[in-house]
């Protein structure tokens, strides 16, 4: 599993290059920060790697903490909540 950083390496293309290197190897995103990338994005990217890998693929998705928030310029608050509605964006 590998964590994403806010403006380090894209969490999706790492595992990519991973599961194109091996054969059998099943990766996860760890915890895919919400802070890091819009949901349309994120849902994007886990499907072409779920799509192209079948069952070897893993994504969690988490609220990350409240300086990842302020470095998009988004407000910690409520990140349940957050959450939700960060899942429920079309």
């Amino acid at each position: 599993m590998l964590p994403p950083a806010i403006g380090g390496k894209d969490v999706f293309a790492q595992l990519g290059i991973w599961l194109a290197a091996t054969e059998r190897i099943v990766v996860g995103s760890g915890i895919a920060n919400m802070w890091a990338r819009p949901g349309r994005t994120m849902h994007g990217a886990a499907a072409v790697l779920a799509d192209g890998y079948p069952g070897r693929f893993v994504l969690g998705i988490g609220t990350g903490k409240a300086d990842q928030a302020a470095a998009v310029g988004l407000r910690y608050d409520r990140p349940l909540a957050q959450l939700r509605s960060y899942l429920d964006r079309p």
